[in-house]
């Protein structure tokens, strides 16, 4: 089950996740039938799952470098955008 989230996650400059059950894959990521992959990782969808989202962003800024602080902050602003740009609240 999906709640038809695309977003640019992978790092394509064309949506390249899906949300499946509330966990983001890579749409590249797939066999010769299309058939899509497990991910490597739990990616939370910030539609499905906002605050987790938060959390899994704010971990991936802290690991790059980040202050804690400014990873949480950034993390935050980018689900919000996310959901506002969706017309979801944020």
């Amino acid at each position: 089950m999906s709640c038809g989230y695309q977003g640019y996650e992978f790092g394509a400059s064309y949506p390249d996740s899906i949300c499946m059950d509330g966990q983001l894959f890579d749409a590249d990521h797939c066999d010769s039938n299309g058939d899509l992959y497990a991910p490597a990782e739990y990616i939370p969808c910030p539609v499905c799952h906002k605050k987790e989202a938060i959390d899994y962003w704010a971990r991936q800024n802290y690991v790059g470098g980040a202050s804690t602080r400014d990873a949480r902050k950034s993390a935050r602003l980018l689900v919000q955008d996310i959901r506002r740009n969706r017309g979801l609240s944020v």
